[in-house]
């Protein structure tokens, strides 16, 4: 078994991401490590009947430095010729990506191929058969309306829809290790909570970076992938590159009295920080993670 420093930080951090029970799986088969993603699609594609979709990883003993991952994608909805077309864009893509941590890029282009040939697949025979029930529904809430009142009503539904589906309705708190470049990262982390339907709040304590996300799990989710595959900042050099450094402290289902309402963002002192938990029935993971963050920043405060 091969020990590889920069390869079992990746695969944490993939971990970190792929959470969920049976989501992902790692095994060491002799010198080659293989990583196995079930893939979350996007809602209606995921809804399709025995849809399956999963990527796997074979990563040899001097990935990422030297050699690169082979890359194989099934879907149980899809036919033989178009996975080996994906098959082949990803084994590309990771050569054009030699040097470099890919797993996650590659588990995100794989999501977007898999769902762009199921997306064609419903298009050609699917349009009679009522697969997409909620846009057919939203389509009868909003029938007769003008173009702006159709677009309010719906993404009112959609939010509508994402609050009430209790079970995917959660809170997930991450953690960042710096912010260079501060005011783009600040607007970038803003927009896309926007475009994901995303409340919660960019908090700042100290040395202590925290970004607290509710919404839908998928869309925590695309958040997280955006944040990690973006260049988001910039390096000591000055150079803008990807956030290396995000992890996820925890997620929660939200319960009602939970829900925040809007995203902002935040400067406190300690007490405040501990305070803003408290006051929004958020004690327990206060407690339990950022405490422990804010004695850590502390100490070091105190050593410098």
């Amino acid at each position: 078994m091969c020990e590889n420093e920069e390869q079992v930080l990746e695969v944490a951090s993939l971990q970190s991401i792929y959470c969920k029970d049976g989501e992902m799986t790692d095994c060491q088969l002799g010198e080659i490590r293989k990583i196995r993603i079930r893939l979350d699609l996007t809602h209606p594609l995921k809804e399709l009947e025995c849809c399956d979709a999963i990527v796997q990883f074979a990563l040899p003993c001097d990935y990422p430095q030297i050699s690169v991952p082979s890359v194989e994608v099934s879907c149980s909805s899809l036919d033989a010729s178009v996975m080996e077309s994906m098959m082949k864009t990803l084994n590309q893509r990771a050569i054009e990506l030699r040097g470099e941590m890919m797993l996650l890029d590659l588990a995100c282009l794989a999501k977007e191929l898999v769902e762009k040939g199921l997306a064609g697949a419903v298009d050609s025979n699917s349009k009679q058969t009522g697969v997409f029930e909620e846009r057919s529904h939203k389509s009868s809430i909003v029938e007769g309306c003008d173009e702006q009142a159709l677009h309010a009503q719906t993404t009112s539904c959609d939010k509508y829809y994402q609050r009430t589906n209790d079970d995917n309705f959660v809170t997930t708190l991450l953690h960042l290790d710096h912010m260079r470049s501060k005011p783009s990262y600040i607007k970038l982390i803003k927009k896309w909570a926007g475009e994901l339907s995303l409340v919660g709040r960019l908090l700042f304590c100290q040395r202590v970076i925290l970004i607290l996300l509710q919404g839908e799990s998928r869309d925590v989710k695309e958040y997280i992938v955006r944040n990690r595959t973006t260049n988001v900042d910039v390096d000591s050099r000055g150079r803008s590159c990807k956030e290396r450094m995000l992890s996820v402290l925890c997620e929660v289902v939200v319960l009602p009295e939970q829900i925040l309402a809007n995203f902002d963002v935040a400067e406190f002192t300690p007490e405040q920080l501990q305070a803003f938990f408290r006051e929004h029935h958020l004690g327990k993971i206060y407690a339990e993670h950022v405490q422990p963050l804010m004695q850590g920043s502390s100490n070091s405060s105190r050593k410098t």
